[in-house]
């Protein structure tokens, strides 16, 4: 049995990767990143000959409707499947001395205060989705800023603090989160 290998339409944006000014990703990368999308999937060949294109992957889901005499199997998509709804949106969280912010499915928090505060700690969500990004940022220096993993998770690079004006990223996978930025 042969199997020709598939072919991807990826719509990445097309815009710069890093905002000059503030040397961090950009807004459409960011969000690209959060949901990639494959508008085409082309997958030919096998036992029967047979093959199949035009899957619309755009939310992490495969769409198993029949085309032509094929049915696509969920089973070769897994690890595009998730089963958690994650909001891009951002929060704005209250930031005050000493305070603490757990993500819900948000995956920004922009932790908004007055004057410079001395500790906060942020908790990362409970149940990520492999390779979910979250990013933090803070209009106010924090001296003292932790950010903890969540129930049997590890992190990898928490800042020790964060200067106003600035922001982090970690990327979760294999039950640990990594600094991106």
């Amino acid at each position: 049995m042969t199997t020709s290998a598939p072919t991807y339409k990826i719509n990445y944006p097309q815009t710069p990767f890093l905002d000059e000014k503030t040397k961090m990703p950009t807004v459409p990368w960011q969000q690209w990143l959060q949901n990639p999308s494959v508008s085409t999937l082309s997958v030919g060949g096998g036992a029967t000959g047979g093959s199949f294109s035009g899957i619309a992957i755009t939310s992490s889901t495969v769409d198993s409707t029949t085309i032509g005499a094929t049915t696509p199997s969920s089973g070769i998509f897994t690890a595009l499947k998730t089963t958690q709804s994650l909001s891009l949106s951002y929060l704005l969280v209250g930031l005050t001395n000493g305070g603490s912010y757990v993500f819900g499915n948000n995956l920004v928090a922009v932790l908004n205060g007055s004057g410079a505060i001395t500790g906060y700690t942020v908790t990362m969500p409970s149940t990520p989705v492999d390779g979910q990004i979250n990013i933090i940022c803070t209009n106010q220096p924090i001296a003292s800023f932790t950010v903890n993993p969540n129930g049997g998770q590890t992190l990898n690079g928490s800042p020790g603090s964060l200067a106003g004006g600035q922001g982090i990223g970690f990327i979760f996978t294999s039950n640990a989160w990594y600094r991106i930025y």
